[in-house]
């Protein structure tokens, strides 16, 4: 089951609304199906919120670097070294806010491949456009979950690498003096 991530942000929006699980679960079926849910048997309707939850419940995100959607295929910044000071500013703000705009950030780490040469690609210019914001959302939201994790672990290694280098210059300091 393939769960988009205009779907998963609403699912999330279920889940502070409703902390009844039934209405939840019958909100979740109304809206992964499309159906009026008097018309899902009591069967598909256990297959489709179990399908939902084990999605829910992945712990593990892996990054995907290039996916297809709507036709278009879409690259993930392949050298983050590389990255411009207009995405980094983009991204830290994004990241700060407290409702997390995922189509927003998909629309900085992703964008379409201009050029492919085997297994490594380039990818059209940053905008800051939100041309491609409707196709993000009917995305699989494990891509950007797997890109939001890897983001998250990356800034946190750095931070953590930061403060051990700041402890032990401090430290060098303190003893030459």
């Amino acid at each position: 089951m393939i769960i988009t991530l205009k779907q998963y942000q609403e699912i999330q929006k279920l889940q502070k609304k409703h902390k009844d699980t039934e209405q939840l679960g019958i909100e979740t079926l109304r809206l992964i199906t499309g159906k009026d849910i008097k018309q899902i048997s009591l069967e598909e309707s256990e297959e489709i919120l179990n399908a939902v939850h084990k999605e829910l419940d992945m712990k593990d995100f892996p990054l995907v670097h290039r996916f297809k959607q709507d036709g278009v295929s879409f690259g993930f910044i392949p050298n983050l070294e590389d990255i411009t000071v207009g995405e980094f500013i983009d991204l830290e703000a994004l990241f700060k806010q407290d409702d997390l705009q995922l189509e927003q950030i998909m629309s900085i780490l992703y964008r379409p491949v201009k050029k492919k040469w085997f297994k490594t690609y380039s990818i059209q210019e940053y905008t800051g456009s939100d041309k491609y914001i409707e196709t993000y959302l009917k995305t699989d939201f494990k891509i950007i979950l797997g890109a939001v994790v890897f983001f998250w672990t990356l800034r946190k290694s750095l931070l953590n690498h930061l403060d051990t280098y700041t402890h032990q210059t401090s430290m060098k300091n303190q003893t030459i003096a």
